[in-house]
């Protein structure tokens, strides 16, 4: 529920809700890394690259773990692309 109506805050500009609700997703289950990966997406786009790296780093553990190879291979990149930037 949280996570779904995170996706939808968040396609509609509603940021500050799609955040509140993506911390609601992961306090209720700390290995949905999708909402861990899209929270990072959006403090990325808010520039808090440090808060971004945290939950795409997150993401990338639990993709992982979950053996989800694209999902790893996305926050991967999401976290060099960061790292590129100055």
């Amino acid at each position: 529920l949280y996570y779904n109506r995170g996706l939808e805050y968040a396609n509609n500009g509603n940021v500050n809700n799609a955040f509140a609700d993506y911390n609601e997703a992961i306090r209720l289950d700390p290995a949905l890394a999708d909402a861990y990966f899209n929270r990072a997406n959006l403090a990325a786009r808010r520039g808090d690259r440090s808060a971004a790296l945290k939950d795409y780093r997150a993401a990338e553990r639990l993709y992982e773990q979950q053996n989800n190879a694209q999902g790893r291979q996305d926050a991967a990149n999401a976290i060099r692309s960061l790292q590129q930037q100055t």
